[in-house]
């Protein structure tokens, strides 16, 4: 019997102890890496602030119109908490998910940038033989190969976290206006339609409120910007295997009658050329963090609201 042949065209790895090594060393530095790395990157990622001082004053102003209108103590909710600090002993809800929604930018942020780097390989293994000079055509394609599976799985992840991003702008929004301590029926959208038909007919502020209409315009985007369309693209990642790039390849067997959901879905919302997809990533992290600020004006809208009406009710 003739002996087979090892069929396997992904890029080699060493040992094993110089693989958990490398393990080892990617995982402790890649929270530098990526802290380095997103300074060079065009776009650079978008976060809530751009230095210390805007930190601080957007501390400063989540504080003043939202944690302290509960009552309670002053705690960080953007800047880093103070490690050396007993933990608090009572759990305060509007906080946590004042932090909870800081958190989930980030992770949004990370995502995008850890998306950004992949594809700065990828471009150079494509585009730049001269970095790999040592390399054939032949043997670099394996590692292109296995770098364009990395990119295309961490474009999922950005999108999968950007939409779990506006669901902690949906809570936030749930437990101010209707004191809703649990996220498990609606999304973002149908949390501003509640507001729209509970608030909006008594109270004409919200209408005329900037961030309201700006939080309004986002989520009812269908357009490539918007949360419709951030939302059906988040949707296809995880019931579809189909998330790849799409390619018009006739079949040479059969002439297949027009496929609807190829059209609508597949076709509509597949995935672009690398560059493009990671622009439109930069685009929704942007929108986020533009919006971020908008989520707690609203947040203190509707508090003033809410007092308003208590109060009306008390003088009847």
């Amino acid at each position: 019997m003739a002996d087979e042949k090892e069929c396997d065209d992904s890029p080699k790895v060493d040992d094993p102890y110089e693989t958990v090594a490398k393990i080892l060393s990617y995982a402790v530095n890649e929270p530098i890496l990526i802290k380095n790395a997103e300074k060079l990157f065009s776009p650079r990622p978008a976060n809530i602030f751009s230095n210390a001082a805007e930190a601080e004053e957007l501390e400063r102003y989540i504080q003043a119109n939202f944690v302290e209108r509960f009552g309670a103590v002053y705690e960080p909710c953007v800047l880093e908490h103070d490690q050396s600090r007993a933990p608090k002993q009572v759990r305060t809800y509007h906080i946590d998910i004042a932090k909870e929604l800081t958190r989930s930018f980030h992770v949004c942020r990370d995502a995008t940038c850890r998306l950004h780097m992949l594809y700065v390989g990828l471009d150079c293994l494509r585009t730049k033989p001269e970095f790999w000079d040592e390399m054939t055509e032949e043997t670099r394609k394996p590692y292109a190969d296995a770098l364009t599976g990395s990119f295309w799985d961490s474009v999922e992840i950005a999108t999968i976290r950007l939409v779990s991003y506006w669901d902690r702008v949906g809570q936030l929004l749930d437990f101010v206006f209707f004191n809703i301590r649990q996220y498990e029926r609606d999304g973002f959208p149908a949390v501003l339609e509640r507001i729209k038909r509970n608030f909006a007919p008594t109270f004409a502020e919200l209408d005329a409120h900037p961030s309201y209409n700006a939080l309004i315009e986002y989520a009812s985007s269908e357009k490539t910007n918007g949360f419709k369309w951030l939302t059906r693209r988040r949707n296809l990642t995880i019931h579809s295997t189909q998330f790849r790039p799409h390619e018009d390849k006739p079949d040479i067997l059969f002439d297949y009658e027009y496929n609807h959901y190829e059209t609508r879905v597949v076709r509509g919302l597949a995935l672009k050329s690398p560059k493009e997809e990671l622009d439109l990533v930069h685009i929704h992290l942007t929108k986020a963090a533009e919006l971020f600020r908008g989520a707690f004006d609203l947040a203190k809208l509707g508090i003033d609201l809410i007092e308003k009406d208590v109060e009306s009710r008390r003088r009847m």
